[in-house]
């Protein structure tokens, strides 16, 4: 096998945003071939996701399949917390930090309305939105449409409950951002009300979403759960691919004041 790096330890830190797991690296060398075998949740580190980011304010985003994503709002969220950041930069732009009500919001900014009938809206990835149906058809209508698929219930004029089937995923996920944002877009078609709206989910954790000046920000909480280490190496050039060494390898749980980066 011929290695491009020998073996190295990766520091990370393990974050969850709403029940939205992700592995957060600030490495400059990271390898991203490296994604799909720390998301595994038998031979990896397990999360929906890897943050990778790059000093000043720069994030990249990717889906446990491997494929950098677009955008994600509970990774946005994370990094604001976690790095203190004003601004965050990803491949879609810059993205507000500010204080709302007290919580810390991120601005996903303004969806689009890409289809009435189905109904899907961009909130920085596709999502198809649905107010009825049968969540076990999630995997066909993710195929079917490209997209997220999110089933919501209408509790109350600005709360509902929210299930999402999330594309790199191919899972329901316990929370979704992007979705958050796409399911109030289309509350507010329907309301002309800004919010705050309150989504609740299945596993019990909450997002709220806000529209300012016709821009999205989402909020919810977000906890740094451990940090570690991981003795990695990558393979470019032969057939298996990036691996996680099997050997050596620890996490260090933390309490939240000592986990941060």
């Amino acid at each position: 096998m011929a290695l491009s790096n020998p073996i190295k330890t990766l520091k990370f830190h393990k974050w969850q945003g709403s029940g939205n797991d992700f592995i957060l690296v600030d490495d400059p060398h990271f390898e991203p071939q490296l994604v799909q075998h720390l998301c595994h949740r038998r031979y990896g580190v397990g999360a929906d996701g890897v943050i990778w980011f790059l000093a000043p304010n720069r994030m990249h985003i990717y889906n446990p399949d491997g494929q950098e994503a677009p955008m994600c709002g509970n990774a946005l969220r994370i990094l604001a917390h976690a790095k203190k950041l004003k601004t965050i930069e990803s491949s879609q732009g810059m993205h507000e930090v500010k204080t709302i009500d007290g919580q810390l919001a991120v601005s996903l900014g303004q969806p689009q309305l890409l289809s009435e009938d189905p109904l899907i809206i961009d909130s920085g990835v596709r999502h198809l939105v649905l107010f009825d149906g049968d969540f076990d058809h999630a995997p066909q209508l993710r195929t079917i449409h490209d997209a997220n698929v999110n089933f919501v219930k209408i509790l109350a004029p600005d709360t509902v409950a929210i299930r999402t089937y999330e594309r790199g995923v191919e899972a329901e996920t316990y929370s979704c951002g992007t979705g958050a944002v796409a399911v109030c877009f289309a509350l507010r078609m329907r309301s002309n009300f800004d919010g705050p709206y309150h989504l609740e989910y299945r596993s019990g954790d909450h997002l709220s979403v806000v529209f300012i000046d016709n821009q999205s920000f989402l909020m919810g909480e977000a906890v740094c759960t451990f940090k570690g280490e991981i003795d990695a190496y990558w393979d470019t050039q032969g057939d298996q691919g990036s691996r996680i060494s099997r050997g050596g390898n620890t996490a260090l749980r933390e309490n939240v004041d000592q986990c941060r980066p």
